[in-house]
């Protein structure tokens, strides 16, 4: 009888104790917000989402101190970024949820914009617009981003239509000039993303919206899906980006834009690494787990083309590991070249060894390098005895 009732002690308090652990994680879930810094440097804010084949220069802010900064922990709202920088027609502390007013916003009393105001063409207020100056190394630049704003879904329909754009000035590849050029458009047409181009009123492009009327993290009414800016530039020449956003007609219901951290890129040969069988676990292991790495130009337009690399590391080329040559051919009309790393199960325990390959990418504006390092780990025999 002792030992019946202490073991449904035991599965009482194992019981109440995964319950405890599930509260927690779902309260956590619940409570989970966006983090905003406001006012941070518009330097900072710069360097926060310019990633790889970017350089930049002469960075400039227009706009209240409130109505920039940069968000973290997006991951645990609906957003749809992690982190990046953020520009409102208002405040950023407006931006986490819940969802619980229709008319969230703050009036700066702040100037518009001029080209802001053309394009929405109406009178703009409390503009936050910042400005830098680029240098792309390929011919191509991108960025992701998210649009929303207080005034879904009541406004969609009427001339009160708050505006964003991302306006680039400088040479066009296919002749003349870029002049305040808007990157910021709806996928696959020349409509500048607003509330009246993506929403579920009409409905107009819906499949980009996110209706977010009750929602638990952001307070916006409504936002896009993730979308993605992107121009064909002249490698290694200069630019001039304005990303703004500003108030249409009155300065009072807030509008938004969230840029991802590291995605203004433009760049040069792209390295991918994954392990085959996939699953495994993350180092290759002797005689069982191979490692392929994939050498990616921006498009196929840059082939033919030799990816250079040195081979170093503690492990041996030719004896760990299968032979590898110190580059590899990408050919004409292709965009991506592979090569295949097949560790050698030599039955002797060594210890995690290194393979580290320093890759040569003269596609940038001059020549810069690269590394990728992978481990190989002993294959061990278990033996099982019953």
């Amino acid at each position: 009888m002792k030992l019946y009732f202490y073991l449904n002690k035991i599965k009482v308090f194992f019981y109440f104790n995964i319950i405890f652990i599930l509260l927690i994680l779902f309260t956590n879930d619940i409570y989970a917000q966006i983090n905003i810094n406001s006012g941070v440097s518009p330097e900072d804010m710069v360097e926060n989402i310019v990633g790889d084949g970017v350089t930049y220069s002469n960075v400039t802010f227009q706009g209240a101190d409130q109505s920039r900064g940069i968000f973290s922990n997006g991951s645990s709202t609906n957003i749809g970024l992690e982190g990046g920088i953020f520009l409102t027609s208002g405040a950023g502390y407006i931006i986490p949820g819940p969802n619980n007013s229709s008319n969230a916003g703050t009036d700066n009393s702040m100037p518009g914009d001029p080209q802001l105001t053309l394009l929405a063409n109406a009178s703009t207020w409390d503009a936050s617009v910042l400005e830098f100056d680029f240098i792309p190394e390929s011919d191509t630049l991108k960025f992701r981003y998210v649009f929303g704003s207080e005034e879904y879904p009541e406004w969609v329909t009427t001339l009160y239509n708050d505006v964003f754009g991302y306006f680039v000035s400088g040479p066009n590849p296919l002749g003349g000039a870029y002049t305040h050029k808007n990157i910021a458009l709806v996928p696959g047409t020349t409509l500048p993303v607003a509330i009246a181009t993506i929403n579920n009123v009409y409905p107009s492009y819906p499949q980009y919206y996110v209706d977010n009327t009750g929602g638990l993290s952001i307070q916006y009414d409504g936002f896009t899906t993730v979308l993605t800016a992107w121009l064909l530039v002249v490698p290694c020449t200069t630019y001039h980006i304005k990303m703004g956003v500003a108030d249409a007609l009155d300065g009072i219901y807030d509008t938004g834009v969230l840029i991802e951290e590291n995605s203004f890129t433009s760049p040069g040969i792209i390295v991918e690494t994954d392990l085959y069988p996939p699953g495994v676990g993350d180092h290759m292991i002797e005689g069982c787990v191979e490692a392929r790495i994939r050498f990616k130009l921006p498009n196929e337009g840059y082939s033919p083309y030799v990816v250079h690399y040195e081979i170093e590391g503690t492990a041996t080329n030719g004896d760990d590991y299968s032979f590898i040559p110190d580059s590899v051919y990408i050919p004409p009309g292709y965009d991506t070249a592979s090569i295949y790393v097949v560790p050698f199960n030599d039955t002797i325990i060594e210890g995690d060894e290194t393979i580290l390959f320093i890759i040569e990418n003269t596609l940038g504006c001059e020549t810069d390098y690269d590394s990728v390092e992978i481990t190989i780990v002993d294959y061990i025999d278990i033996e099982t005895i019953t």
